[in-house]
Parts: structure tokens; sequence; C-alpha cells
């Protein structure tokens, strides 16, 4: 299945946000040990702004479970490289961000043994981005963050 019209694709992530926002809070980590921003760009191989083009479901074979492969147009790399191809894997789960074509989203990614990016969790800084919701706060903070971290970097 792919997902390419933006007018499906928000029905189809307001109808999964209703159904599985109560599980989401599953993912979570433990009360108070929730990781911070900082913590979160640290952990992350790539964090970048990506307006998402396409989602597709991959399988490995017949009896896999369902994998998701969004492509992506890069807004803004923020940290990381982000050279190669413009894809990101995720998934359905219910602590992962369901990144849905027609919108963006500030992506904190790691980078598997052959190089591919997975899109790290909800809880890990993944998130839609719209600068007209929060003024784009959550994407300076973000900035600020990586820009101290590498001025404090030896």
């Amino acid at each position: 299945m792919v997902f390419s019209n933006p007018m499906s694709s928000r029905l189809a992530w307001v109808l999964m946000w209703m159904c599985c926002a109560s599980s989401a809070w599953a993912c979570k980590h433990p009360v108070g040990a929730e990781p911070d921003d900082a913590q979160n760009i640290a952990r992350a191989d790539a964090v970048f702004v990506a307006h998402i083009i396409r989602l597709e479901e991959v399988r490995a074979d017949a009896g896999a479970q369902v994998a998701l492969l969004a492509t992506y147009d890069v807004i803004e790399t923020i940290k990381g490289a982000m050279a190669g191809s413009n894809t990101i894997a995720t998934s359905y789960s219910s602590c992962d961000t369901l990144l849905m074509p027609g919108m963006d989203y500030v992506v904190f990614a790691a980078r598997d043994g052959d190089g591919r990016l997975t899109a790290l969790g909800a809880s890990e800084g993944t998130r839609h981005h719209d600068p007209r919701m929060d003024d784009g706060a959550y994407l300076l903070t973000i900035k600020r963050l990586v820009t101290d971290k590498a001025l404090s970097s030896p």
C-alpha cells in the first residue's frame, strides 16, 4: 500500500491517532526517566527537517512484519550528513511517529550497519513539524542544543 495523497494521508493520520493514542503511552519511558532533547540529539546519527512525499509498506517475505519506508525531501539538515537515498524506515508501532505524506517532521534517525536510516520514536525526538502551531519553538530548541554541543566539543 502506498500513501501519497496529502488529504487521504491526513485522514489516515487522524484515524490512526484516534485509534492508537492511548496505546502510545505504553511506549514512554518510566516516569522520571524520559530522555531529554540533549540525550536524543546525542543518540541520533542524523537530525533533520523532512517533507514526507510517499509512504510504502514493505515486507522482507510473506510472513515478515510490515515495515514502512518513507520517501522524503530534506528541508533542513541539523545534525549529520544526509548523503544517499532519501528514504527512511519506520513502522506502524505505537512507539513510532507515523510519517505521513504531505506533512513535515523533525526527524531523529539512527543509521544501521549498511548506513540506512531508521526514524527514532516519538519519545526519542521525532515529531510532526508545523511552525504555525508552536512558532517553530521545538526546532529552535533542537538547533540551539546542537550548536551548543558543537561549541562545547573539543
